[in-house]
């Protein structure tokens, strides 16, 4: 079942949960493990109470956080890359 949840699925996770439906429903709707649906849930927490013991979930959160820790994994990536690029070439380093 490896599978990322798409901006797609976040906007049906999101009507899903407004409209009372359990994590395990919607996991096997879109095609995730249980415990992938229970993280995102976590991830699009929008501050809010749907019911008592029932986090609101927002889509646009949880895109924003998704985009945000992509873009540390890049950066992650990036600097390594030069790392890697400046063990190779010594003489960069003076250039740098």
């Amino acid at each position: 079942m490896a599978k990322h949840i798409t901006n797609d699925d976040r906007h049906v996770i999101e009507s899903m949960w407004r409209a009372g439906d359990s994590c395990e429903r919607i996991a096997d709707r879109i095609g995730v493990s249980y415990s992938s649906m229970a993280r995102e849930i976590k991830r699009g927490f929008d501050g809010t109470a749907l019911s008592p013991g029932r986090c609101g979930y927002s889509a646009a959160v949880a895109i924003r956080d998704a985009e945000y820790k992509q873009s540390l994994m890049d950066a992650g990536r990036r600097k390594a890359r030069e790392r890697r690029l400046l063990r190779r070439e010594p003489d960069r380093r003076e250039a740098m």
